[in-house]
C-alpha cells in the first residue's frame, strides 16, 4: 500500500489524510504540537465563504498597496527590502492585478470554493460530525460607498459563476442581523450569500483527528519536522525523506512513497 506523510495535523492536513485514507492510501501525519488543530486551525474564523472569492490581486491592489506600506496593521504588509525573490513575488503579483487576469483567477476561486463546501457538506453528512456549524449564511455590509459599489461588479460576476451572492438593501442587512441596526445610519449597502457557512475549526480538526485514527491514520504528535530531504542530482527535485525529531528523542529519518505539506511553519534545509 502506498505510504503518504502528511505534515501539519491543522484543518486542511487532517482533512487531506482523512480523504487518502478514504481512497486507500496508508497515512501518517507529523505535528509539533501534542494534538491536532492547536496552530493556526487553533482561532481561525471558520468561515466557510465562497462569497469572499474576489482575489487579493485587483485593479485596486497596487493603489491600496501604496497606502498601506507604512502602516503596521495594514491588511497586506509589504516589507521592501533588497530581495531578488521578494521583487520577482512583487511583479508577478502586479501581473496577476491585471482585470483580465484577476476575473481569470475570481473564477478558478469561486468554482473551487462551490466544489470545497459541497465536500464539506457531504462529509457532514456521511459521518456526522459537529463542529457548532451554522447554516445562516455570510454577509458582507459597507459603511463605505465606494467600497460597497466596487463590490456589485464582482456580485453579480460570482452569481453568472453559481454562487448565489446577492445585492440586499440596509433594512434587510439590518433584520438578517440585529446587531447592525445601531449603525444603519451609516450602511451603504450589503451582500448575502445564503449557502454560506461558519463553524468552529480548532473542534472540526481534533474531531475529524479522531475519525482518522479510528480508520487507520496515523499520528506522530509532538514531533519537529527539522528538513526536507530532497535529490539534488534529479532534473526534477523531490522530497524522498524528511528529518524529524520526536520530543526528548534524538533526529531520525522518516521515509514515504509521497509527502503531503500541509504545515505553515517549517523551517527546511535543503
Amino acid at each position: 500500500m502506498t505510504h503518504i506523510a502528511v505534515l501539519g495535523a491543522g484543518v486542511v492536513g487532517v482533512t487531506t489524510a482523512w480523504y487518502l485514507r478514504q481512497a486507500g492510501y496508508d497515512v501518517t501525519v507529523i505535528e509539533r504540537e501534542p494534538a491536532a488543530g492547536m496552530q493556526t486551525s487553533f482561532a481561525n474564523g471558520g468561515q466557510i465563504s465562497v462569497s469572499h472569492a474576489t482575489p487579493w490581486a485587483n485593479p485596486a491592489a497596487p493603489m491600496k498597496a501604496l497606502k498601506w506600506l507604512f502602516r503596521e496593521d495594514a491588511p497586506l504588509l509589504y516589507r521592501l527590502r533588497a530581495d531578488k525573490a521578494q521583487l520577482k513575488w512583487a511583479m508577478q503579483f502586479l501581473q496577476e492585478c491585471r482585470a483580465d487576469r484577476a476575473d481569470a483567477n475570481l473564477v478558478q476561486m469561486v468554482r473551487l470554493g462551490l466544489y470545497s463546501r459541497d465536500a464539506l457538506q457531504q462529509l457532514r453528512a456521511d459521518i456526522g460530525i459537529d463542529y457548532e456549524q451554522q447554516t445562516r449564511g455570510i454577509m458582507h455590509f459597507y459603511t463605505n460607498q465606494a467600497e460597497f459599489d466596487a463590490a456589485i461588479a464582482p456580485t453579480e460576476r460570482m452569481q453568472a459563476l453559481g454562487c448565489e451572492r446577492h445585492i440586499i438593501d440596509i433594512n434587510n442587512a439590518v433584520n438578517l442581523e440585529p446587531a447592525l441596526y445601531p449603525i444603519a445610519h451609516k450602511l451603504k449597502g450589503a451582500t448575502y450569500t445564503s449557502r454560506d457557512e461558519s463553524g468552529n475549526a480548532h473542534l472540526f480538526t481534533q474531531r475529524l483527528a479522531e475519525r482518522c485514527i479510528k480508520s487507520g491514520v496515523k499520528f506522530l504528535y509532538d514531533t519537529e519536522i527539522l528538513a526536507l530531504n530532497t535529490d539534488a542530482h534529479s532534473a526534477r527535485p523531490h522530497v524522498h525523506s524528511i528529518t524529524i525529531q520526536p520530543k526528548g528523542e534524538n533526529a531520525q529519518t522518516f521515509s514515504a512513497d509521497s509527502h503531503v505539506l500541509a504545515s505553515v511553519a517549517i523551517v527546511c534545509h535543503y
